[in-house]
């Protein structure tokens, strides 16, 4: 998340409690909130972007409505067994390609708008 400046500050959604290191402590902020909830908290701080990862914190900012566009690198390993990236959901959700970029290591990386009709 980036905030006014250039100083950039970043909130991990978690489940269970986990500790910061002193070096991260006043960049890293730790929160247990729903993404509504701190969505809603976020303009008030001034921050207008926010990086989502893993999987299931994606899903859940899918499911309430909350991700405007999706970025997308595959990584080129076939797995076995594993959890799906999205997990279940409710409805499809389509998506509106932007653009996809190579990127100097041989990754492609995809980026999509969430058509949220």
């Amino acid at each position: 998340m980036t905030k006014g400046r250039g100083k950039k500050e970043a909130i991990v959604i978690v489940s269970k409690n986990i500790e910061i290191s002193k070096v991260l402590k006043n960049t890293v902020k730790i929160s247990k909130e729903s993404p509504i909830f701190l969505i809603g908290k976020l303009p008030k701080r001034g921050i207008k972007n926010i990086y989502v990862c893993n999987g299931l914190t994606i899903q859940n900012f899918i499911l309430d409505g909350l991700l405007d566009e999706i970025t997308i690198t595959p990584v080129p390993i076939l797995l076995g067994n594993g959890i799906s990236l999205f997990g279940p959901l409710t409805k499809d959700v389509k998506l509106k390609h932007l653009k996809t970029t190579i990127l100097m290591s041989g990754y492609i990386q995809i980026k999509y708008i969430l058509n949220k009709n």
